[in-house]
């Protein structure tokens, strides 16, 4: 994107959720419906702030596993609000 385009992924924010799939989603993923998933769901964004990408990801909860890194910023980067970022 940025070499064609012009266009620089600033951020990407993300939700990670559990959901149930329907038929379809099933048949595509070779599970059975009403089976538990994981659920990613999210936008990402460009240098000024405009979404270039909506994601809505189903992963099976049998051969994923996520990990995750939370960082507290320092107050400056924060202006003085306490945040946790996950990395």
């Amino acid at each position: 994107l940025e070499h064609h385009f012009a266009v620089r992924i600033r951020l990407g924010d993300f939700t990670l959720d559990i959901d149930t799939v329907d038929a379809r989603q099933a048949t595509l993923l070779d599970i059975s419906a009403g089976t538990p998933v994981f659920l990613m769901t999210g936008s990402v964004f460009d240098q000024e702030d405009r979404t270039i990408m909506g994601v809505q990801c189903y992963y099976r909860k049998d051969r994923y596993s996520f990990r995750f890194s939370m960082a507290r910023p320092s107050s400056a980067q924060t202006n003085g609000v306490p945040q946790l970022v996950l990395q």
